[in-house]
This record gives structure tokens, C-alpha cells and sequence, in this order.
């Protein structure tokens, strides 16, 4: 039985936070209507760079009951004028053809199934070395701060990542149903476990991939790379300016005794005495 996004919300969410991050390069496109717009776009899983990204090891149902159920969904959409004799029969011709459930074809069929959703990814860190190095441009970029625990909201809905050693197994003819959607969108390798990743993902039926629009008073705070350079500052000053509701603005600075970043107040941390810049660099972490 499918599960409602209320239940996909309560089995995915084992606890709230406040606050989620997106790191962001000025080299990306669609970074200025985030606050001209409220614009944010969610890609197709298919457009993911990991090749091991919501690709599963997929296994089909050898239930008859679940594959004529597939069956059926399958002649509803090639064949929508067929008679009802003619449905059951395409249904019986295809239980007889084992070469449609064969690994070929599993996958171009999962494949088609995923297209269609938009995936959102966040983080529950705004402060970790290496997603400022490899999403933010090797420190030069932002990180936004949305809120994520007003309910009902966009960022309220993500998803925490599970992250393990090996590869789930997902039978796509129960895509949509028990808990083969979490495993396949919201399972990675425990290699990125760092990331501590959320991920926003929205069906076909809830608008899918492409851009989506998030509330102004959702955008908290914009996080200022240590690399920064002083023209995407300027245009960062100025798009907050213009920006419809109140956003703070936070400086990352390098924490001097040991590898670490540490998120201070932009302003504090401006126009203060070099001696007060230095000391700032030892503060308790923003988040």
C-alpha cells in the first residue's frame, strides 16, 4: 500500500532541526532569482552526477498478483481504447514473456519512473570544509540558511539521507509503494555520511523537477565564504537589501587551531578592531 507523504514525513524525519543549508557557487545558475524570485530548482534524480545516486539494485516481485497489477498499469498507458478483453490479454501475454522482467528492462522502466520527481538536496551543517570545497566554489561561494521547522513548508518536508555500506534493493514494480521510494531516493553511500544530508523531493502530482517557490521569510541568513571575492559580496549586500523580508548576513572564518570553519556575524565581525576580527576567529560556532 502506498504511503501518504505524512507517513513518508513521520518514518523520515527521526527528529526536527531548525535550520537546513544549501552551499551555493556564483558559477551556478539561478543563484540571484533565489532572492529576486524565491526560486529554487529541483533536479531529476536522472541528472545526478554520482553514478550510485538513487540507483539501486533493482529485483523484481516474482508475486503474479503484483506483476499483473504492473502489468496493468503498463496496458492502461500504452493501450487507453483497449476493451476489456483485450487488457486481460496483453496482461496474460506479458506474464508469459519473462524478458520484461529481465535487468534491461527493470532498469529502463525504473528509470522512467524517477524522471519525473524533483529532488532538493540540503544539509544540517553550514560549517564543513569540504562542502564549502566542493559546492561552494572551494570557499568562494554562500550558504544559505532556510528555516525548516515551520510545518507544511517546503524545507519542513526534507527528508534525512540514510547512509550504509552496501546498495538497497528496490523492486520498481512497488515503486511507489512501502518503503522501495525511501530506499530509492533517500538511501547514499556511507561515504558522504558527512554531508548529513536532507533532501526535499516532490512527486510528478506535486510539481516534479524544475523550479519551485518557497515563502520570503523561509531565506534566514546568507553565509559569506572565507575565499569571497569582494564583487559577490557587494552583489550579496545588495540583493539582501532588496530582498522582501529580514536576512542575516555570516562570515565563515578560519578556526586557527584546528581544521575547522567557524560562522560568525558578518557585521560584528567587520567593523571591529583587527584585535576583535582576531578574537572572533575563536568563537563558539554559529551552528
Amino acid at each position: 500500500m502506498a504511503l501518504t507523504p505524512e507517513e513518508i514525513i513521520q518514518i523520515a524525519q527521526p527528529y526536527k532541526v531548525p535550520y537546513l543549508y544549501k552551499y551555493r557557487s556564483f558559477q551556478d545558475r539561478g543563484i540571484k532569482r533565489i532572492f529576486t524570485h524565491q526560486e529554487i530548482y529541483l533536479a531529476s534524480p536522472v541528472q545526478f552526477n554520482d553514478p550510485f545516486d538513487c540507483k539501486p539494485i533493482l529485483k523484481a516481485s516474482d508475486d503474479l498478483s503484483v506483476r499483473s497489477k504492473f502489468l496493468s498499469s503498463i496496458v492502461k498507458s500504452r493501450f487507453p481504447n483497449a476493451t476489456p478483453q483485450e487488457h486481460l490479454y496483453r496482461i496474460k501475454e506479458g506474464l508469459n514473456r519473462t524478458d520484461l522482467f529481465e535487468r534491461d528492462i527493470l532498469e529502463d522502466t525504473y528509470m522512467k519512473s524517477i524522471k519525473p520527481y524533483g529532488i532538493y538536496s540540503l544539509s544540517e551543517i553550514n560549517n564543513d570544509i569540504l562542502m564549502w570545497s566542493h559546492y561552494g566554489h572551494a570557499h568562494s561561494g554562500i550558504c544559505l540558511e532556510f528555516d525548516s521547522n515551520i510545518e507544511g513548508t517546503i524545507f519542513w518536508e526534507a527528508i534525512k539521507v540514510h547512509y550504509q555500506k552496501k546498495i538497497p534493493v528496490v523492486d520498481p514494480l512497488l515503486f511507489e509503494e512501502d518503503d522501495n521510494f525511501l530506499k530509492a531516493l533517500a538511501v547514499k553511500s556511507n561515504h558522504w555520511s558527512y554531508e548529513k544530508k536532507r533532501r526535499v523531493i516532490k512527486t510528478k502530482e506535486e510539481g516534479g523537477y524544475g523550479i519551485h517557490i518557497f515563502g520570503p521569510n523561509l531565506l534566514k541568513g546568507v553565509i559569506l565564504g572565507l575565499n569571497i571575492r569582494s564583487k559577490d559580496e557587494e552583489l550579496i549586500n545588495e540583493w539582501v537589501d532588496l530582498y522582501p523580508t529580514p536576512i542575516n548576513i555570516y562570515r565563515a572564518v578560519i578556526n586557527r587551531e584546528k581544521y575547522s570553519l567557524y560562522i560568525v556575524s558578518n557585521e560584528s565581525n567587520e567593523s571591529a578592531s583587527p584585535q576583535r576580527r582576531s578574537l572572533a576567529r575563536h568563537l563558539t560556532p554559529y551552528k
